[in-house]
């Protein structure tokens, strides 16, 4: 095991060490309680005789100090070691609140098991093993039970345990990808067992009781890869700010919509109802507008070797929605119906009654304004048109 000293010892601040090792700015000693980055928790930050650590780093069984700057000190010197208190606080509180939310998942989700963990500045996540999906209820019971159990003050212990024991113990979480960091002896597991909530395999730093965290506040879950979910959460001053912003919008939301917050998500139904009945309402008014604008085209049609031909254009209007219209009166309005409309671009929608064929009419129009189209004989569309529809328009005129 590493020769540090930080997972058993987390409340060490100050402490005395002899120089055993030195290659430029890599510093190692013969015992150290700086924590060496390990298992989805940061190194400690800190000073060695003044000097700022950079990084503490693992290599075979030795703790790496790198300091941000070559020691004057030599092999054998006595130096003192200083870590940063808030810095190793807030990890140590980081990490016995993962258990916690592990402790959270295990009692929602179906036989989870332990994916890996993350400590961010403003953010913590747990990944799980599991292919049930949270829905919204189980979602928030992850904050209620993992406060509740902040609350009830529980006992946090570490004790040592066989391998095999800890493998044969269902109740154990173990991470793989970890293991060497709690094996302390030759067969032995380093257990965090947090009373009556869970059990893990853990070479972490954590607190003695569980009302040391404060409020923890479970901000997003996802799915970051098969059989995945991922929750995420703050603690201390970062989660009392996410939680009091959520208030605060939640407020403002309330505000904007004239109600409580405990009667929003009733509030935003009801609305989300009305925007619907709503847009339906425009889109049936829509509906009719263009049938209504379409047979207006088809009122002013006029002969061309001896067929009713009507040309006519429309604005701000998706080609799309034109061409029901044009398929359902061509022929019994007009044997050629040609729409010209502008959306971001100039369109031309055509309907025949299979003389002329419409997609000539449209790749007549894109050989002479650009752009392209297709259809068929009796329907054809055409976009991207670089003329105004009022010029288009007139060369049809012109050419038919």
């Amino acid at each position: 095991m590493v020769n540090q000293l930080a997972s058993d010892n987390p409340y060490v601040f100050d402490f005395e060490s002899e120089v055993t090792q030195i290659d430029g700015r890599e510093v190692v000693l013969d015992h150290t309680y700086f924590y060496a980055e390990s298992g989805g928790q940061p190194s400690d930050k800190g000073k060695i005789n003044g000097i700022n650590i950079e990084d503490v780093l693992k290599r075979g069984k030795k703790a790496i100090h790198l300091l941000e700057e070559k020691p004057e000190f030599k092999v054998g010197d006595k130096v003192s070691g200083k870590i940063d208190e808030s810095f190793r606080t807030y990890n140590m509180r980081a990490h016995t609140a993962s258990h916690i939310i592990y402790g959270a998942g295990k009692k929602i989700l179906e036989a989870p098991q332990y994916g890996g963990f993350n400590i961010g500045k403003s953010k913590i996540r747990i990944d799980f093993e599991t292919n049930k999906d949270l829905d919204e209820d189980n979602f928030v019971k992850f904050e209620q039970l993992a406060n509740q159990a902040v609350w009830e003050s529980k006992t946090i212990s570490q004790k040592q345990i066989s391998k095999k024991e800890a493998h044969n113990r269902d109740d154990i979480a173990i991470n793989i990808t970890v293991e060497d960091d709690v094996i302390s002896g030759k067969n032995k597991v380093r257990i965090i067992e947090i009373e009556g909530w869970d059990t893990a395999a853990c070479g972490g730093t954590h607190v003695r009781n569980t009302n040391e965290i404060g409020p923890i506040t479970v901000l997003n879950q996802s799915n970051p890869g098969s059989g995945l979910l991922r929750i995420e959460f703050s603690i201390g001053p970062t989660g009392i700010k996410n939680r009091t912003n959520g208030k605060k919008e939640g407020l403002k939301a309330a505000k904007i919509m004239n109600t409580g917050i405990a009667d929003l998500p009733s509030r935003a139904k009801n609305l989300v109802s009305e925007v619907k009945s709503l847009e339906e309402k425009v889109s049936n008014l829509n509906e009719r507008f263009l049938e209504k604008r379409v047979i207006e085209i088809c009122e002013k049609s006029e002969k061309v070797n001896n067929q009713d031909w009507a040309i006519g254009t429309i604005k701000e209007v998706d080609p799309n929605d034109l061409n029901r219209h044009v398929k359902k009166l061509v022929g019994d309005m007009a044997d050629v119906i040609i729409v010209i409309g502008k959306k971001d671009t100039p369109f031309v929608v055509v309907g025949t009654s299979g003389e002329p064929k419409a997609n000539n009419i449209v790749e007549n129009i894109t050989e002479e304004f650009g752009g392209g189209g297709g259809g068929t004989s009796n329907f054809a569309q055409g976009g991207g048109i670089t003329a105004e529809p009022n010029k288009i328009k007139k060369y049809l005129k012109k050419e038919y």
